[in-house]
Protein backbone atom coordinates (compact mmCIF):
# COMPACT_ATOMS: atom_id res chain seq x y z
CA UNK A 1 0.00 0.00 0.00
CA UNK A 2 2.94 2.60 0.85
CA UNK A 3 4.76 1.36 -2.17
CA UNK A 4 1.86 2.58 -4.26
CA UNK A 5 1.31 6.05 -2.74
CA UNK A 6 5.05 6.89 -2.62
CA UNK A 7 4.70 5.54 -6.89
CA UNK A 8 1.39 7.43 -7.07
CA UNK A 9 3.04 11.07 -5.29
CA UNK A 10 6.32 10.90 -7.45
CA UNK A 11 3.99 10.76 -10.41
CA UNK A 12 2.13 13.64 -9.30
CA UNK A 13 5.00 15.57 -7.88
CA UNK A 14 7.49 15.02 -10.32
CA UNK A 15 10.06 17.43 -11.37
CA UNK A 16 8.37 18.64 -14.95
CA UNK A 17 5.22 19.26 -13.57
CA UNK A 18 6.67 20.90 -10.37
CA UNK A 19 8.61 23.29 -12.30
CA UNK A 20 5.50 24.63 -14.40
CA UNK A 21 3.61 24.52 -11.46
CA UNK A 22 6.40 26.88 -10.04
CA UNK A 23 6.18 28.70 -13.33
CA UNK A 24 2.55 29.64 -13.11
CA UNK A 25 2.79 30.52 -10.03
CA UNK A 26 5.33 33.36 -10.75
CA UNK A 27 3.21 34.39 -13.51
CA UNK A 28 -0.10 34.72 -11.74
CA UNK A 29 0.45 38.36 -9.86
CA UNK A 30 1.80 39.72 -12.81
CA UNK A 31 -0.29 42.92 -14.43
CA UNK A 32 0.09 41.72 -17.73
CA UNK A 33 -1.99 40.21 -20.26
CA UNK A 34 -3.20 36.93 -20.27
CA UNK A 35 -2.29 36.38 -23.67
CA UNK A 36 0.89 37.13 -22.46
CA UNK A 37 1.12 35.09 -19.75
CA UNK A 38 0.01 31.85 -21.97
CA UNK A 39 2.86 32.96 -24.67
CA UNK A 40 5.30 32.59 -21.63
CA UNK A 41 3.85 29.44 -20.22
CA UNK A 42 3.51 27.65 -24.06
CA UNK A 43 7.25 28.95 -24.04
CA UNK A 44 8.60 27.17 -20.90
CA UNK A 45 7.17 23.84 -22.35
CA UNK A 46 8.73 23.74 -25.69
CA UNK A 47 12.08 25.22 -24.84
CA UNK A 48 11.92 24.58 -20.53
CA UNK A 49 10.71 21.14 -20.73
CA UNK A 50 10.70 19.51 -24.24
CA UNK A 51 14.02 18.70 -24.66
CA UNK A 52 14.74 16.71 -21.90
CA UNK A 53 11.40 14.74 -22.07
CA UNK A 54 12.07 13.96 -25.48
CA UNK A 55 15.56 12.38 -24.48
CA UNK A 56 14.14 10.86 -21.45
CA UNK A 57 11.42 8.94 -23.55
CA UNK A 58 14.30 7.62 -26.41
CA UNK A 59 16.54 6.85 -24.19
CA UNK A 60 13.56 5.01 -22.13
CA UNK A 61 12.70 3.49 -25.46
CA UNK A 62 16.38 2.30 -26.25
CA UNK A 63 16.96 0.70 -22.67
CA UNK A 64 19.32 3.07 -21.59
CA UNK A 65 17.20 3.95 -18.67
CA UNK A 66 15.51 0.96 -16.25
CA UNK A 67 13.02 3.15 -14.87
CA UNK A 68 11.19 6.17 -15.93
CA UNK A 69 12.38 7.45 -12.19
CA UNK A 70 15.86 7.08 -13.49
CA UNK A 71 16.93 5.06 -10.25
CA UNK A 72 20.37 4.47 -11.30
CA UNK A 73 23.22 7.42 -11.36
CA UNK A 74 24.73 6.42 -14.56
CA UNK A 75 21.40 7.09 -16.72
CA UNK A 76 20.90 10.18 -15.59
CA UNK A 77 23.94 11.94 -17.28
CA UNK A 78 22.10 12.65 -20.82
CA UNK A 79 18.77 13.50 -19.34
CA UNK A 80 20.50 15.50 -16.78
CA UNK A 81 22.97 17.70 -19.56
CA UNK A 82 19.72 18.20 -21.60
CA UNK A 83 17.97 19.54 -18.77
CA UNK A 84 20.49 21.86 -18.67
CA UNK A 85 20.46 22.97 -22.13
CA UNK A 86 16.95 23.64 -21.99
CA UNK A 87 17.31 25.48 -19.01
CA UNK A 88 19.92 27.79 -20.14
CA UNK A 89 18.06 28.15 -23.70
CA UNK A 90 15.09 29.21 -21.57
CA UNK A 91 16.93 31.77 -19.77
CA UNK A 92 18.20 33.07 -22.86
CA UNK A 93 14.75 33.54 -24.34
CA UNK A 94 13.12 35.40 -21.60
CA UNK A 95 16.11 37.38 -20.85
CA UNK A 96 16.52 38.34 -24.72
CA UNK A 97 12.27 39.29 -24.94
CA UNK A 98 12.42 41.14 -22.21
CA UNK A 99 10.76 38.75 -19.92
CA UNK A 100 9.07 39.94 -16.27
CA UNK A 101 11.13 40.00 -13.56
CA UNK A 102 9.61 37.21 -11.57
CA UNK A 103 9.83 35.19 -14.63
CA UNK A 104 13.70 35.58 -15.12
CA UNK A 105 14.27 35.01 -11.45
CA UNK A 106 12.22 31.69 -11.62
CA UNK A 107 14.13 30.56 -14.57
CA UNK A 108 17.35 31.67 -13.41
CA UNK A 109 16.36 29.40 -10.20
CA UNK A 110 15.91 26.62 -13.19
CA UNK A 111 19.47 26.84 -14.85
CA UNK A 112 20.78 26.97 -12.03
CA UNK A 113 19.37 24.27 -10.32
CA UNK A 114 19.63 21.86 -13.73
CA UNK A 115 23.68 22.61 -13.26
CA UNK A 116 23.67 21.68 -9.82
CA UNK A 117 21.60 18.66 -11.00
CA UNK A 118 23.89 17.89 -13.74
CA UNK A 119 27.65 18.72 -12.27
CA UNK A 120 26.34 16.72 -8.62
CA UNK A 121 25.22 13.66 -11.12
CA UNK A 122 29.27 13.24 -11.10
CA UNK A 123 29.47 12.51 -7.58
CA UNK A 124 26.39 11.11 -5.92
CA UNK A 125 22.57 11.12 -6.93
CA UNK A 126 20.62 14.34 -5.35
CA UNK A 127 16.90 14.25 -5.91
CA UNK A 128 15.39 16.19 -8.92
CA UNK A 129 11.81 15.58 -7.21
CA UNK A 130 12.56 17.22 -3.83
CA UNK A 131 14.23 20.54 -5.97
CA UNK A 132 11.39 20.54 -7.97
CA UNK A 133 9.42 20.46 -4.75
CA UNK A 134 11.40 23.20 -3.17
CA UNK A 135 11.49 25.07 -6.04
CA UNK A 136 7.95 25.04 -5.94
CA UNK A 137 7.18 25.85 -2.22
CA UNK A 138 9.74 28.78 -2.02
CA UNK A 139 7.66 30.50 -5.22
CA UNK A 140 4.92 30.01 -3.59
CA UNK A 141 5.65 31.09 -0.21
CA UNK A 142 7.70 34.26 -1.70
CA UNK A 143 5.75 35.36 -4.93
CA UNK A 144 1.97 34.26 -3.71
CA UNK A 145 1.77 34.58 0.20
CA UNK A 146 3.45 33.41 3.49
CA UNK A 147 -0.13 31.88 4.46
CA UNK A 148 0.64 28.91 2.33
CA UNK A 149 3.28 27.61 4.59
CA UNK A 150 1.58 24.36 4.73
CA UNK A 151 2.76 23.36 1.43
CA UNK A 152 6.10 22.92 2.87
CA UNK A 153 4.62 19.40 4.19
CA UNK A 154 4.37 18.36 0.28
CA UNK A 155 8.52 18.50 0.49
CA UNK A 156 8.31 16.28 3.02
CA UNK A 157 5.73 14.28 1.20
CA UNK A 158 8.08 13.95 -1.82
CA UNK A 159 11.18 13.83 -0.54
CA UNK A 160 9.53 10.54 1.74
CA UNK A 161 7.72 8.89 -1.35
CA UNK A 162 11.82 9.14 -2.90
CA UNK A 163 13.18 7.52 0.04
CA UNK A 164 10.48 5.10 0.52
CA UNK A 165 10.89 3.54 -3.27
CA UNK A 166 15.04 3.31 -2.25
CA UNK A 167 15.45 5.68 -4.97
CA UNK A 168 17.79 8.12 -2.55
CA UNK A 169 19.36 8.41 0.15
CA UNK A 170 17.97 10.83 3.50
CA UNK A 171 21.70 12.92 2.63
CA UNK A 172 20.46 12.84 -0.99
CA UNK A 173 17.13 14.62 -0.01
CA UNK A 174 18.26 16.77 2.76
CA UNK A 175 21.25 18.11 0.17
CA UNK A 176 18.44 18.88 -2.95
CA UNK A 177 16.33 20.80 -0.21
CA UNK A 178 19.07 22.83 1.37
CA UNK A 179 20.88 22.99 -1.91
CA UNK A 180 17.80 24.52 -3.72
CA UNK A 181 16.61 26.92 -0.64
CA UNK A 182 20.13 28.28 -0.97
CA UNK A 183 20.46 28.95 -4.59
CA UNK A 184 16.95 30.09 -5.16
CA UNK A 185 16.86 32.28 -1.99
CA UNK A 186 20.27 33.59 -3.03
CA UNK A 187 18.60 34.02 -6.95
CA UNK A 188 15.54 35.77 -5.54
CA UNK A 189 17.79 38.09 -3.21
CA UNK A 190 19.46 38.80 -6.30
CA UNK A 191 16.45 39.91 -8.15
CA UNK A 192 15.25 42.06 -5.50
CA UNK A 193 12.41 39.19 -4.73
CA UNK A 194 12.70 37.63 -1.60
CA UNK A 195 11.93 39.57 1.12
CA UNK A 196 10.54 38.47 4.53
Amino acid sequence: MLDKLAVLISRIFNPVFLLLASLIVALMPLEIPLLQKVGWFVASLILGTALPLAVLYIEKKRGNISSWFIFKREERFKVHLFTLISAVLYLAAVYGFGGPKPLLAVSTSYAGLATLMFLSNFIWKISGHTIAATLFVLVLLLFLSIDYWPAVSLVFLVAWSRWHLRAHKLEDLISAVLLTSAITLAILFFFGLASF
